[in-house]
């Protein structure tokens, strides 16, 4: 019997909060570095911006940032990759231990919240602004 350490699969979250005449460049800037940008559910976008890495990494580590305008405030934060694949209306089941297929077109087995760790699942969650932070 073998024990497989798991790793967490990590994304690079990055919020940056500006006037709203700088959100073009800094936009810009940070697709530059690799970030890919969406839309965070908990604040509006003209007064913060939300990105995330468009690689995973691991705990510990960080991408390079883009120089930015002084005037700007980054905060950072690692997030979980793990997309929620359902089910979306109660059955009774327990989440966990589900087969579902995901929007990457594999199938993937749920953990306790329904949720699966897969990064071509959580990109296009980002890219298709299913993701909200």
């Amino acid at each position: 019997m073998t024990t497989e350490t798991k790793q967490e699969l990590l994304a690079y979250g990055a919020e940056v909060r500006c006037f709203l005449a700088l959100s073009s460049e800094v936009t810009g800037r940070m697709r530059d570095a690799g970030f890919i940008r969406y839309s965070a559910a908990d604040h509006p976008p003209a007064s913060a911006l939300a990105f995330v890495y468009g690689e995973p990494i691991m705990r510990g580590s960080s991408p390079t940032m883009p120089a930015l305008p002084q005037s700007v405030t980054v905060s950072t934060r690692y997030l979980a990759a793990r997309v929620f694949l359902g089910p979306t209306i109660s059955d009774g089941l327990p989440l966990e231990g589900r087969r579902l297929l995901g929007g990457c077109g594999e199938e993937h087995v749920t953990d306790s919240n329904g949720c699966a760790a897969c990064w071509a699942c959580f990109m296009g969650a980002v890219v298709s602004g299913k993701f909200c932070g």
